[in-house]
């Protein structure tokens, strides 16, 4: 098979676009649906109360913090370790929702509000793969 350096770039761009199209679809629906999953299976009201929140990284030089979150469920006391963008004071009290059936497992209130935002993020990401491919495959130069 004799292979052209504009024909070689012009599969790379194709296979790129492919990959693209991958993240997009995993961000949209399989990272939406698993945390769906989570939120609606946390249905029971708590105050928890920020007991610790550390920058861990920085990650495009936004900082990064854990936080964990102490509450209680079911007279039992609880704590649950999260990431986030967002720096919390130490005492700050936050509203969230635990699985009666796995109080380990929370999220806080308004987490549902991120579902259209992440299907919105990974069409976007889907959209930028599909114009990868059309611009390989109409581009008259590689």
């Amino acid at each position: 098979m004799n292979m052209t350096l504009g024909s070689l770039i012009k599969l790379i761009r194709i296979i790129c676009g492919v990959i693209t199209i991958i993240v997009g679809i995993v961000v949209a629906f399989v990272f939406t649906s698993q945390q769906q999953e989570l939120i609606d299976r946390c249905t029971e009201p708590a105050v928890a109360t920020v007991s610790s929140c550390e920058e861990k990284y920085r990650q495009d030089n936004d900082p990064v913090y854990e936080v964990a979150l102490d509450y209680e469920a079911g007279g039992r006391k609880y704590r649950h370790k999260m990431n986030s963008s967002s720096k919390y004071d130490v005492g700050e009290q936050l509203n969230i929702k635990y699985d009666p059936d796995e109080p380990t497992e929370c999220v806080l209130n308004g987490t549902e509000k991120m579902k259209p935002v992440m299907m919105i993020f990974g069409g976007v990401i889907i959209l930028i793969g599909v114009g990868i491919i059309l611009s390989a495959v109409f581009s008259k130069r590689y």
